[in-house]
């Protein structure tokens, strides 16, 4: 054997967010193309997210977009935390 590939699954771990995000079926978080979702303020990415792509590089920039627009949104000052 020259590898093992060990397959996990496919179901999201969005229990943090139900009944608060919406979710898409299989209850993968909806999100738009700057990781938002539904609810204001609240952004999700990676593999919990409605997206197709579920690989880490993809993971890995959706978080900073992901992280770009939290800061944006909490610099616009419509946050006051």
């Amino acid at each position: 054997v020259d590898g093992v590939f060990e397959f996990i699954g496919v179901h999201p771990n969005s229990d943090l967010v139900a009944g608060l995000a919406e979710l898409a079926a299989g209850g993968w978080v909806k999100v738009d193309g700057s990781m938002s979702t539904n609810v204001t303020g609240l952004f999700a990415a990676g593999d919990v997210t409605d997206k197709p792509l579920k690989q880490v590089v993809t993971a890995a920039g959706q978080g900073a977009t992901a992280a770009f627009e939290a800061l944006r949104y909490l610099d616009s000052g419509v946050c006051t935390l």
